[in-house]
């Protein structure tokens, strides 16, 4: 794991960063759209909206499944709970 960088504010949201061996994975996410995107390494790998206070978002990158999993307590407090490969 990288770093988490959580910004819980209604214009920016709330961002994750991970480290996969080389590949850097950064989760961002919108309080109020729902917009939820990953990017590996710079590039926007999955992109989806969700509305709900969990969410769950597979993506691939390079032939390796991935699962997101995020949970709003409320809306102020997002928690990211796992990463899985």
């Amino acid at each position: 794991m990288m770093k988490n960088d959580v910004l819980n504010s209604h214009k920016l949201g709330y961002k994750f960063y991970f480290q996969d061996g080389d590949n850097q994975i950064a989760c961002f996410g919108h309080i109020m759209s729902g917009k939820e995107q990953i990017y590996v390494n710079d590039e926007l790998v999955s992109e989806k909206r969700s509305f709900g206070f969990k969410s769950h978002h597979d993506f691939n990158y390079q032939d390796t499944a991935y699962a997101v999993d995020f949970e709003m307590q409320n809306i102020l407090n997002v928690r990211f709970t796992k990463l899985v490969n």
